[in-house]
């Protein structure tokens, strides 16, 4: 299992380390090492799918779900659940719930906390069933250490501070008044904050509305 140690004051790190650690939290492992039994989190499922969309690659040529079903049958995953994966990979993405049945090779698909289940089990005629804990710890882990050539190599600022100062003066120019400054300062605020609760999703709130 890959290691994601985060240093201390390091703040530029791949997306998928950051994507991986993610996910053992919401599944309440080791951030750093994975260990731990997991939980059945659709928040880290759904973060575990994050991980194979950036393992899978963004080719121009090549339609998502090819890009899928190449990555997971190169890593042992049966061309029928590679499909129900990568259905299940949609319907939670896009809708956070299990795939319909005529999505999922008409089969019902089931989350379960079952960690001596399999990631993926088709065994059972007109039911798939995925246990949550095994399908981030082993499969989504597994891939991830298997894979390492196919990582997002580029870095993310996770301790981005924006200098107000600078953007105002590049804004309104060094020799504008206190008052036009201090206008420019609050819209990119609202700006930033306005981006913060569209990020995050949040709830109408007094926190997520910005003032004039």
């Amino acid at each position: 299992m890959l290691r994601c140690p985060l240093q201390k004051g390091e703040h530029l790190l791949p997306s998928l380390v950051l994507a991986l650690r993610d996910m053992r939290y919401a599944n309440q492992r080791d951030r750093e090492t994975g260990d731990g039994d997991g939980n059945q989190s659709w928040i880290g499922l759904s973060i575990g799918m994050i991980v194979l969309d950036t393992l899978s690659g963004d080719g121009d040529t090549d339609k998502v779900g090819e890009r899928w079903s190449r990555l997971l049958t190169n890593h042992g995953v049966s061309d029928e659940d590679a499909a129900i994966i990568y259905a299940l990979r949609n319907s939670l993405l896009h809708g956070y719930g299990p795939p319909k049945r005529e999505k999922a090779r008409d089969r019902k698909v089931l989350l379960t906390d079952d960690r001596d289940g399999y990631a993926i089990d088709t065994g059972t005629d007109g039911v798939a069933l995925v246990s949550v804990p095994v399908f981030c710890g082993c499969l989504v882990e597994r891939i991830a250490a298997e894979a390492p050539n196919d990582w997002d190599r580029s870095r993310l600022d996770v301790d981005f501070r924006l200098n107000l100062s600078l953007l105002t003066k590049r804004c309104v120019g060094a020799d504008s008044s206190n008052t036009e400054r201090q206008g420019c300062a609050r819209k990119w605020r609202q700006l930033v904050h306005g981006l913060r609760c569209r990020m995050w999703a949040r709830p109408p709130t007094s926190r997520c509305r910005t003032s004039t």
